[in-house]
């Protein structure tokens, strides 16, 4: 790995170097009760972490340099039990370095490399990443002297047959591995025959994914390689997870499919998207009568009336507890059968039958609803069940006792089947979540809603997205239902035509409710009358956590009464007030509700606000930003004043260790942008200077020794030599501001800062040009943020 040593990230090399001495250094300070520097922490914390979850800012920086680097890290770390390191183009040079790690490794259990072109891509142009699998062949070599693997993930790296056979051969000596996932692998013919005769000896792997694998094969190999793996599996007593969807298998191939049921031990199946045909549908059903499977994921596979034979299955099966007939051209025949065996059938808790035709067999399935004691979780979105089926299944409800979650959404139901659901509502006891939007069930539906929310006390969720609520006085009936429920948690009324007198009346009786905490309510075409009662609302509510009321036209002037409100307003986190009409009224007052005082009243609550689409000035905008920047190190400074006060200097430096000390992001939506406010980089703008100083002398070191074809313990010397100066040289960098500090440092400096720092303060991540300082907009010095000597 010498060659690659020059091109290593710069912070990679600074946490090797000090990686052992950090951790001898924290632990033993840590040991005596002391506190332990930022700098020993921020190694300690990393070589001693038990996960590691790896991202460059672009995808794809880390490169094989980079993985030099976490393979070194690997075979240091004495704790590390899993590392994901997703979509960073390794490539083969990189599967060379890891694998030397993975053969050394005694700690790590789960490994995350997929995406990461370990051997090459057929098509590229660029020459370092060609396909070439022989360094991945050489990794898998080594990868079989690990005896501490318990899940890997090698998908999307298009191993091919060559990979596949050579990992498998490598897999079949680690006994601990109970997890394979090689999705989209382009595996090819010699690739499933490869996978096959693992699967049939091997006796420890459980979970096991090779779903997209069908690329470039031809419709013969296509049918071998389904014979070959459900043998394979059909014969194996560990398996309890197969991941076999989006393969396309065609109905021929399809036919050799049901024999995976023959396996004893599996209980999770997905086949979702394998287009099998009505003829497979046939297979399963003869299967699955006996079979022990516990989930089945069969949707988009055209099954047609074949589906019907799965579903007569369920009257003798005792063990299947989902099932997944989404999206498969089952139509009203097939519907009836599948209420005949939701009468019979007590196993099953999860069905999902949703975009499939079944329009009058909605009337069947209603009457096995009616006598089913299981399921729990059903799913009928866009079948077509029309009036008729649709009040069949409400009605079933008022008997039914075990469903939880129902979705009906997007089925022609209208205001004919709102009687019967507002009498199985008045009744249920059971029900948490309904799901009716996209139907058009009319104005007067608001009478049977309210009827039945004014005496039901489990449902949590109700959404009526685009219901056509509008009109006549629907909003007085569903907020009189709203006004007296004792469980709603949760309702979606976007997009209805509501009015303004109308959604007036929901914001005006909701101020009784005192369990309602998320509310959508957008383009229901209100006004000024309806702004004024939201403003009523929410001045006195103190359960509304999450409210969208955008789109609505509130003008000016309500916009202003709404701002004022939030100053009361205590419970509310998330707002969303785009498009309302708000202008230079309504801007000053939100600027004022926001900005932190000593002397007045200001809201302390919002975390996610947005105003986007509204005719505030240019510098009404910027006046925002910096008030919402300014209570943001405002709130941040009271929370670490609150928990030192309430905290041993243990417990702190605890807190400080785990990053959980800050609370965030604050996040305003303006003018077209977003942007974001966090804690924990107020460290990064005091300290990124001098992280970067430290980072670039081992940088310059790193290509001083690959040059000269130094050895590893050659390097670390004169790493740490250099390092002696620029370590020095952090001392005198603790009188800088934070700003100047946040405006000279490079990236690198940003990661570093970042990961052992612990101060107050906020930073700003912005999409447009703003400056990005801290607190309200002026300079800020280290004694500002309340920073200590270690801190510095």
């Amino acid at each position: 790995a010498k060659k690659a040593l020059s091109g290593w990230p710069a912070g990679w090399v600074r946490l090797i170097n000090n990686a052992q001495k950090g951790a001898a250094n924290a632990a033993k300070q840590s040991s005596t009760g002391s506190k332990v520097p930022v700098e020993a922490l921020s190694d300690a914390t990393i070589v001693e972490a038990e996960e590691l979850h790896i991202r460059s800012e672009s995808n794809g920086e880390l490169g094989a340099a980079g993985a030099g680097a976490l393979a070194l890290l690997i075979t240091v770390s004495r704790r590390l039990r899993v590392v994901h390191c997703s979509s960073e183009k390794l490539r083969p040079e990189g599967a060379c370095y890891l694998g030397h790690a993975l053969a050394t490794t005694e700690t790590l259990l789960t490994l995350d490399l997929s995406n990461s072109e370990l051997c090459g891509m057929e098509d590229s142009d660029d020459p370092q990443a060609k396909y070439k699998p022989t360094e991945f062949v050489g990794m898998c070599a080594m990868l079989g002297e690990n005896k501490s693997l318990t899940s890997i993930d090698l998908g999307g790296n298009y191993i091919q047959g060559v990979g596949a056979r050579a990992l498998c051969g490598a897999l079949s000596q680690i006994s601990s591995l109970t997890e394979l996932k090689l999705s989209d692998s382009l595996l090819k013919l010699e690739g499933w025959t490869a996978i096959a005769e693992f699967v049939k000896s091997n006796r420890s792997v459980q979970i096991l994914a090779l779903d997209m694998n069908l690329e470039k094969m031809r419709l013969a190999e296509v049918v071998q390689a389904a014979k070959m793996i459900s043998s394979s599996v059909a014969n194996n007593s560990t398996l309890t997870d197969i991941n076999l969807s989006s393969n396309e298998f065609k109905a021929l191939a399809g036919k050799a499919l049901p024999a995976l049921l023959d396996c004893t031990s599996l209980h999770k199946l997905d086949l979702s998207s394998d287009e099998l045909g009505a003829d497979c549908g046939v297979g399963f059903g003869q299967k699955l009568a006996t079979s022990r499977l516990g989930v089945l994921m069969i949707d988009y596979c055209k099954l047609g009336k074949g589906a019907a034979h799965i579903i007569a299955a369920l009257a003798d099966n005792v063990h299947l507890k989902e099932l997944n007939l989404s999206d498969n051209e089952i139509d009203a025949s097939v519907g009836e059968i599948m209420g005949d065996a939701l009468t019979s059938n007590a196993t099953l808790t999860k069905l999902d039958a949703s975009y499939n035709p079944l329009r009058a067999g909605g009337v069947g399935i209603g009457a096995g609803l009616s006598k089913n004691s299981g399921i729990t979780d059903l799913n009928l979105s866009d079948c077509k069940l029309g009036p008729e089926g649709g009040a069949a299944v409400l009605q079933a409800f008022a008997t039914n006792k075990s469903l939880v979650k129902l979705d009906l959404s997007e089925n022609k139901l209208d205001e004919s089947c709102m009687d019967a659901f507002g009498t199985a509502l008045a009744k249920n006891s059971a029900l948490q979540t309904i799901n009716l939007s996209e139907n058009k069930l009319g104005a007067r539906s608001g009478e049977h809603l309210a009827r039945g929310l004014r005496a039901n006390a489990s449902l949590t969720e109700l959404d009526l997205k685009r219901c056509a609520l509008g009109g006549g006085d629907c909003g007085r009936l569903l907020g009189d239902g709203l006004a007296k429920s004792a469980s709603l948690t949760s309702l979606d009324v976007e997009e209805n035509h509501l009015g303004d007198e109308n959604l007036a009346q929901i914001f005006t009786h909701l101020k009784a409710n005192r369990v309602l905490t998320k509310l959508s309510c957008g383009d229901n075409s209100g006004g000024a009358q309806a702004g004024e009662a939201l403003a009523g609302l929410l001045s006195s509510n103190t359960a509304l956590a999450e409210l969208i009321a955008g789109q609505n036209k509130f003008g000016d002037a309500t916009g202003e009464l709404i701002a004022n409100s939030l100053v009361q307003n205590t419970s509310l986190t998330e707002l969303n007030l785009d498009d309302c009409d708000f202008k230079t009224a309504t801007g000053s007052a939100l600027t004022k509700a926001l900005s932190p005082s000593t002397e007045a009243a200001f809201n302390t609550g919002l975390k996610n606000l947005n105003l986007d689409e509204n005719e505030f000035a240019s510098k009404q905008v910027t006046d925002l930003k910096a008030a919402f920047r300014s209570r943001a190190a405002h709130l941040l400074r009271s929370i670490k004043e609150g928990r030192e006060a309430a905290s041993s200097a243990e417990a702190a430096a605890d807190g400080a260790a785990d990053g959980t000390v800050f609370a965030g992001p604050w996040i305003l939506h303006i003018g077209g942008k977003k942007t974001s406010f966090t804690g924990n980089e107020a460290a990064v703008e005091a300290g990124g200077r001098a992280a970067d100083k430290a980072t670039a002398a081992g940088g310059e070191a790193a290509a001083t020794a690959s040059a000269a074809g130094l050895d590893t313990a050659q390097l670390i010397a004169m790493i740490e030599k250099e390092l002696e100066g620029a370590h020095a040289a952090l001392d005198g960098l603790g009188g800088q501001t934070t700003s100047a500090a946040a405006k000279a440092q490079p990236e690198d400096g940003r990661a570093q800062g970042s990961k052992g720092a612990s101060c107050s303060g906020s930073a700003a991540s912005d999409d447009d040009d703003d400056d990005g300082r801290s607190g309200d907009g002026g300079e800020k010095t280290d004694s500002d943020w309340g920073l200590s000597d270690d801190e510095k």
